[in-house]
């Protein structure tokens, strides 16, 4: 639920931040903004029928928000739609089977939901990233690979 709050401040954050960039630049921020706020609610409601605790609970940390808010747009793009979200999509699709094979198909489902979103998030990340390099899709997978390689283990920036 921390995650995907952060996420959706990033995303407001781009839009309101860069007023020169294309309509749809802040049409697709705006879906990925609702998308996030909507991942979070569905996590506020497995807190609190299948974990038993509740917002509030436990320590919320923006550690990592605020390392990826230090970078330009192109760096966020980068590191938050190319990398976070791409390696959400195994991490999804991993914890579905792994909930599946432990009987809880109900859970699992939920990360079908999740797994949907996270496509068009990178996606942004790669047409808006190209966008800034004047369309060069090569330049921005180049882009991330760099920041990639400024990773920690966990996948923050050092």
């Amino acid at each position: 639920m921390d995650a995907e709050l952060c996420a959706a401040e990033l995303m407001a954050r781009n839009s309101h931040e860069h007023p020169e960039m294309p309509w749809d630049f802040h049409v697709d921020m705006a879906r990925q903004v609702w998308d996030e706020v909507r991942h979070a609610k569905v996590h506020d409601i497995l807190m609190r029928t299948e974990l038993g605790c509740a917002w509030g609970d436990y320590p919320v940390g923006f550690s990592y928000f605020r390392s990826i808010y230090a970078y330009d747009l192109l760096g966020r793009l980068a590191l938050f739609n190319g990398t976070s979200e791409q390696r959400a999509m195994w991490r999804h699709s991993h914890r579905r089977k792994v909930l599946l094979e432990r009987g809880q198909a109900t859970v699992a489902t939920v990360f079908d939901y999740l797994l949907a979103d996270e496509v068009p998030h990178v996606h942004n990340g790669a047409r808006w990233g190209s966008y800034l390099l004047g369309g060069d899709e090569q330049a921005y997978r180049q882009a991330v690979r760099d920041l990639r390689a400024g990773l920690d283990r966990t996948g923050k920036p050092v």
